[in-house]
């Protein structure tokens, strides 16, 4: 089994601007508000190789609001998936 696990924070380089997604969309009511830190994120992912052609993929990601999102009355949220690869 592979783990990996990663933290990162989300700033956003001018306050006078919106926070953007990764689609380009801008986050509704965040050019209203003020500060520069987005959010916070954490992952973790495991794969278990349950045999050489067949393996499962576990992910899970928490998205923290942090300072401007919690001001444009934005939410926290998290993400589970899995998923199951079979190589031909």
């Amino acid at each position: 089994m592979r783990v990996a696990a990663e933290y990162g924070f989300a700033w956003r380089p001018d306050e006078f601007d919106a926070v953007y997604r990764a689609s380009g969309a801008p986050w509704a009511g965040t050019q209203n508000v003020r500060g520069k830190k987005v959010a916070q994120i954490a992952r973790l992912q495991a794969v278990w190789t349950i045999t050489p052609r067949l393996s499962f993929t576990g992910r899970y990601e928490h998205f923290k609001a942090d300072t401007v999102l919690q001001r444009a009355n934005l939410k926290s949220s998290d993400f589970w998936a899995g998923w199951l690869s079979f190589r031909f």
